[in-house]
């Protein structure tokens, strides 16, 4: 929605910048402190670049502290828990989730529905969080590559990604809530014998 993603980023005061993001619980399997390395390189490379940090937990002091010694605390914004995280995918350029142990990975999932570009750790993140069959929203990179590696390919998205609505892609994946709600309906009736 173009309209929500310019006023989120006037409310932010992002606008014209290239804003990586993420929306994650800040603990230490999230690696989000591998997240602002990563980011120190794109700065590095562009300085009109934002890390916009969504979500809480105990390693939030400790990542801001990092932030402040790597000066980078003009460019990464801490917004901690929100209500509106639909409205703030809007606002984003690329997300970015470099776990090192993840389930499934709702908000990987709410970021390629928003038709952001993802990049996500391989080996780590299970593959069934690709929506398909169209893979370009989503690439995986192993946490054994460099941040310089992870900066690079995130600096080269956007030569040819285009971001789409994914609205049929993510019916046809499955992820429908009303035929969800309907088939956990009828799984209930099925297992209590009721019609």
């Amino acid at each position: 929605n173009n309209k929500t993603r310019m006023d989120q980023r006037k409310k932010l005061n992002i606008e014209n910048k290239f804003v990586i993001g993420v929306i994650s619980r800040l603990s230490y399997l999230k690696n989000i402190n591998f997240l602002i390395e990563i980011f120190n390189e794109i700065y590095k490379t562009n300085k009109e670049t934002i890390l916009l940090i969504v979500g809480d937990g105990p390693e939030r002091k400790k990542l801001e502290h990092k932030v402040k010694t790597m000066k980078l605390e003009d460019n990464t914004v801490f917004l901690g828990n929100c209500n509106n995280a639909n409205e703030i995918l809007q606002a984003l350029d690329v997300f970015v989730m470099p776990s090192k142990c993840e389930g499934f990975g709702i908000s990987l999932l709410e970021a390629q529905t928003a038709g952001i570009k993802c990049f996500t750790s391989k080996g780590v993140v299970p593959q069934e969080i690709q929506i398909k069959p169209n893979k370009n929203e989503l690439e995986f990179i192993s946490l054994n590559k460099s941040t310089k590696v992870w900066a690079r390919k995130i600096l080269e998205w956007n030569k040819d990604y285009k971001r789409t609505n994914m609205y049929e892609k993510i019916i046809n994946a499955g992820y429908d809530l009303d035929k969800n709600i309907t088939y956990i309906q009828n799984k209930y009736k099925e297992i209590l014998g009721v019609k």
